[in-house]
């Protein structure tokens, strides 16, 4: 009777570690490399004969698996490319893309689960001369 009670009380235990909030500390599901997270387009209001759009497009890096991806701006004829990896420790986010204060500027930042603020990560700049990329903050999740 005692070896029957013991078995049951260890599939309850069992039972109960399997249960409840399946999303708590589990790693998000990784986007497949290449694919795109987010993207934004505006038209260069000052470059109106050549159709010029500033642009910018968030894709997973072939190194997705230690929270790399690719960024790829471009504003008229001009491209640049780069990559930014996110804080260690940080398991599950969004990534967004948001508009700037400044024109042709996007901020690329991240959501957390239950959580409503955008934490803003990476500023991109498109100017007739340059594209801009860099580091806005840094975090610590670990």
């Amino acid at each position: 009777m005692k070896a029957n009670v013991f078995l049951l009380g260890c599939i309850l235990s069992l039972a109960a570690v399997g249960c409840g909030d399946s999303k708590k500390g589990s790693v998000a599901q990784l986007p497949t490399p290449g694919v795109t997270i987010d993207s934004v387009s505006e038209p260069v209001v000052e470059d109106e004969l050549n159709n010029g759009q500033f642009t910018v497009v968030i894709a997973a890096d072939s190194e997705i698996k230690g929270g790399v991806y690719d960024i790829r701006a471009e504003f008229g004829v001009s491209i640049a490319n780069g990559k930014f990896t996110m804080p260690k420790g940080l398991d599950e986010y969004k990534l967004e893309i948001k508009k700037g204060d400044a024109p042709y500027t996007r901020i690329i930042g991240f959501r957390l689960p239950k959580d409503t603020a955008f934490h803003e990560y990476m500023l991109v700049k498109g100017q007739k001369s340059a594209i801009e990329m860099k580091y806005l903050k840094s975090y610590t999740f670990e």
